[in-house]
């Protein structure tokens, strides 16, 4: 490891921060030539387009990053099976994932809050031949009154035996305070650029305390340098 790999993972949340500025301007565009100047003061909504139109373009890239990870996840563990909770569908990027274990599976809830995305993941659930097993649900578990009282209320839907995929992105824990407080500092501006994504949730801690859970398969990407500022967890959580 040299410092130029420490540095780029350093800059590299500020070019991604900066990507999603670049997107802005056209945003403003569209909403004031569809809706007039009034969808200028309408914040949320015109955030939910702003991280739409982003998120179209790094979507892939995203994809292709982190793509080998998400499809190891139900390769190392029971196929699919009975009914699937999708949460933060997007625009369905990982459409053709579930399309290969669909044989198992009865019916899939995709769950996704922001507007914009739902006429694009429509179109790639069917495209990815999901046809009528497959329910967009436009909404969010944050739409609750947050996130700690939503992370308990959703293992109530698990029967026996269900599992839980993860891949997400976390708080920087045992990795030294330097690293820790300088994600604290990138928070202050991510949410804002991310759709309103946040970087220092212990998200970890949250879905442990969400059992009890009879098997706990969950823990850092291995190939993921300690000086990561956006480090992930991936793994799965049985009842």
């Amino acid at each position: 490891m040299g410092i130029s790999e420490v540095i780029a993972s350093h800059i590299g949340p500020w070019l991604f921060m900066l990507l999603a500025l670049w997107h802005l301007p056209g945003t403003i565009a569209r909403a004031a030539r569809t809706d007039g100047l009034l969808a200028l003061f309408r914040l949320s909504a015109l955030r939910d387009a702003w991280f739409f139109d982003f998120w179209s373009t790094v979507s892939r890239d995203i994809r292709a990053g982190g793509g080998e990870m998400v499809t190891a996840l139900p390769a190392a563990h029971p196929s699919l099976s009975g009914t699937v909770l999708e949460i933060g569908a997007g625009t369905g990027l990982w459409s053709s994932l579930l399309a290969r274990e669909i044989p198992g599976v009865e019916r899939v809830f995709g769950v996704e809050p922001n507007p914009e995305s739902l006429a694009v993941l429509r179109k790639r659930v069917a495209e990815a031949g999901l046809g009528d097993k497959y329910v967009v649900v436009p909404a969010g578990v944050e739409d609750r009154a947050g996130a700690a009282k939503s992370r308990g209320g959703g293992l109530r839907i698990f029967e026996g035996g269900g599992r839980w995929y993860v891949y997400e992105h976390v708080r920087a824990d045992g990795v030294g305070w330097w690293i820790r407080l300088y994600q604290g500092f990138l928070n202050l501006f991510w949410p804002f650029c991310i759709g309103g994504c946040q970087l220092t949730r212990p998200t970890r801690d949250w879905l442990l305390e969400a059992g009890p859970w009879s098997d706990v398969d969950l823990d850092r990407r291995a190939d993921e340098p300690w000086h990561q500022c956006l480090p992930h967890i991936m793994g799965t959580l049985t009842k």
